[in-house]
């Protein structure tokens, strides 16, 4: 199937003057966002897509700058009476989602006339938990014909991290460390086309994060595949010399 993946940004989450790296996939009149920050809305709107129209999110973990933003558009898609927002999320974090983030924005509020209201987790969201990752051999989800499958990654201790494989063609890893033999799995099992990966620059970018100096080290089919993106919003090099290539914001790639 054709899709379009466009990056809402392709910065971290202490930008100043660009937005979060989310993901918005487009399909078959369908709008699916992998991941929405703080900035959200804003970068939404710097693309011309309205909030309201996102059909799903998928949620990779639960920093800001990837799920910051998910009350924003499930309130967008309430005013305009299109129902709870699908969250596709891995089975771990459907509690902690709520619990430790959303249930504070989403239990109280205001109807359309005014009228306050108590929410509860399904007022806004419909989480869709998945369980299975890559190794299975059925896809976690299929949406509308597109698949998904979760790949696990290392990111925040003791709390899940999970990136994703679209239609068994494109590796989007959100947030990770370093994790090549994982990489090299996934680019084999599924024959994956093109590889959307964190990579910065700084010297602390190891802590939580895949430096630069660590995806030079790839070999050079898997360094073939690589856009990155959740880069610095300065760079230390000219992007001239960079050797791998960087993502864009808002730049449609095709598949």
């Amino acid at each position: 199937m054709k899709f379009t993946i466009t990056p809402t940004g392709v910065n971290g989450a202490v930008t100043l003057s660009g937005f979060h790296t989310n993901y918005l996939v487009r399909w078959e009149n369908r709008n699916l966002l992998i991941d929405a920050g703080t900035l959200i809305g804003r970068s939404l709107h710097h693309l011309g897509v309205r909030p309201e129209s996102i059909d799903g999110v998928y949620a990779s973990h639960l920093h800001l700058d990837h799920v910051g933003g998910l009350y924003e558009i499930a309130y967008f898609r309430y005013v305009h009476g299109r129902g709870p927002l699908p969250v596709y999320l891995h089975s771990a974090l459907a509690e902690p989602i709520w619990n430790n983030f959303l249930s504070g924005l989403a239990t109280n509020f205001r109807d359309l006339q005014g009228r306050p209201q108590i929410g509860d987790r399904s007022t806004f969201f419909d989480f869709r938990p998945i369980d299975t990752t890559f190794e299975s051999p059925t896809p976690g989800v299929v949406i509308d014909g597109l698949s998904l499958r979760l790949v696990q990654v290392d990111h925040i201790p003791n709390s899940p991290c999970h990136g994703v494989v679209l239609d068994d063609r494109v590796f989007v890893t959100t947030d990770t460390r370093f994790i090549p033999e994982t990489l090299d799995r996934v680019a084999n099992t599924f024959g994956i086309e093109t590889i959307f990966h964190d990579c910065m620059f700084s010297e602390h970018a190891k802590i939580y994060h895949t430096a630069y100096e660590e995806i030079l080290s790839l070999p050079k089919d898997l360094r073939d595949l690589i856009i990155m993106t959740h880069y610095e919003d300065v760079l230390p090099l000219a992007k001239e010399e960079i050797e791998v290539r960087l993502g864009e914001a808002g730049v449609d790639y095709q598949f």
